[in-house]
């Protein structure tokens, strides 16, 4: 699939996913800080600085991670490259 947005096209959705307001929790992770979710939008800050918005991710995807006893393990497992992605910031 090829991506033929302009770099400015890029940069107004990258701009407007930052400003959708996902109100995010703390949890204990070695690798993640926060994970918030709003309307199928799974948004995860890890401890490094990168925020990522997951697309399209069910309640029930969002609940596990949040009562998973390792955070990491389990976005890598059931998260990551099962969602559409994007770094925000």
């Amino acid at each position: 699939m090829t991506d033929n947005r302009t770099d400015e096209q890029k940069q107004l959705e990258n701009d407007l996913n930052q400003r959708i307001e996902i109100d995010m929790k703390p949890v204990e992770s070695g690798n993640i800080l926060e994970i918030g979710y709003k309307d199928l939008v799974l948004r995860v800050k890890f401890k490094g600085g990168g925020l990522y918005n997951y697309y399209e991710v069910p309640p029930e995807i969002h609940e596990a991670f949040i009562e998973a006893d390792s955070k990491g393990s389990f976005l890598s497992k059931n998260i990551r490259g099962a969602f559409e992605y994007e770094r925000i910031n």
